[in-house]
């Protein structure tokens, strides 16, 4: 194994997949609100405004993707997690033999509580790692991120398991 690995936190077919699709719906939106019929001289600024703002979604979730990393140093036995994200302290250090699982939470219905790839430390504390909010695809990536930490997986465990 390579002593320095290093891994985004998302995988990159959902990463762009996602910015794909906001790209392209706020382009028809700003299409349409600005192209004006001869019946309508004056242009649809709520879908003006509605497609800049896919287009700064779309930005800001190819930000998150990028700065979104976890940096293994085998020689030094240390994991970092670098996070994008401005709600929350997203930045880890610590010793590669206290992450004990790689967790992928189930999928609550709620809007802003998205599932995420999580690290279980030794002791029961988690650390988000994933920005995801799909299960789809993140099975694959949760091993693969498990292989690189030497720990196991559990899949669909919520936080009070």
């Amino acid at each position: 194994m390579k002593p320095i690995q290093s891994m985004f936190a998302d995988p990159w077919t959902l990463a762009l997949g996602r910015v794909g699709f906001f790209l392209a719906f706020g382009a028809v939106a700003w299409h349409q609100g600005a192209d004006r019929p001869p019946w309508s001289p004056e242009p649809n600024w709520r879908l003006i405004i509605g497609g800049a703002f896919c287009w700064g979604a779309a930005l800001w979730f190819l930000l998150a993707f990028l700065f979104t990393r976890i940096r293994v140093n085998r020689t030094a036995g240390t994991v970092s997690l670098r996070r994008f994200d401005l709600l929350e302290d997203g930045d880890w250090d610590g010793p590669l033999d206290a992450v004990e699982y790689v967790v992928l939470q189930p999928q609550p219905r709620k809007l802003f509580k998205a599932p995420r790839l999580e690290l279980q430390l030794r002791g029961g504390q988690r650390i988000p790692a994933g920005t995801f909010a799909t299960t789809l695809g993140l099975e694959d990536h949760a091993q693969d991120l498990a292989t690189m930490l030497n720990c196991g997986v559990l899949m669909n465990q919520s936080p009070e398991d």
